[in-house]
């Protein structure tokens, strides 16, 4: 799963958006003649259970709420930072 399509209201979707508007695609293609990724959620997943498989389980779901967090500031933020500057800040 891609966390982009788990949590719309984060605003990826406008990136996606632009990508559709600039190339009319979806999405990027993941393999192609440049690169080939992969999301680490799948390839998480794909792992046999144990203590490693836990533990990148457990860093995911620290990373994604400290990313939850983020979002939620910038979001609550950025109605009164109508030039976008908190990054430059």
């Amino acid at each position: 799963s891609r966390p982009y399509l788990a949590h719309p209201s984060q605003g990826i979707p406008h990136d996606l958006d632009i990508m559709y508007e600039l190339w009319r695609v979806p999405r990027y293609n993941m393999r192609n003649k440049f690169i080939a990724s992969a999301g680490i959620l799948d390839l998480i997943s794909q792992l046999p259970e144990g203590e490693a498989k836990a533990s990148m389980e457990a860093q995911c779901d620290r990373i994604k709420k400290w990313y939850e967090q983020l979002a939620a500031q910038y979001h609550a933020e950025k109605a009164e930072n109508p030039n976008n500057t908190m990054a430059f800040n």
